[in-house]
């Protein structure tokens, strides 16, 4: 799992979206599976 970010970037707005989204995924994905294994 690993972010590449742009070298010569000039707006790091774009990043920041990037990494927030990335780690919302991980954070969903990780609940997800703690749900599956409480379920069961």
């Amino acid at each position: 799992f690993a972010i590449i970010l742009p070298s010569g970037q000039s707006e790091s707005g774009e990043a920041v979206v990037l990494f927030c989204v990335s780690l919302g995924f991980v954070v969903v994905h990780l609940f997800h599976l703690s749900l599956i294994r409480t379920s069961l």
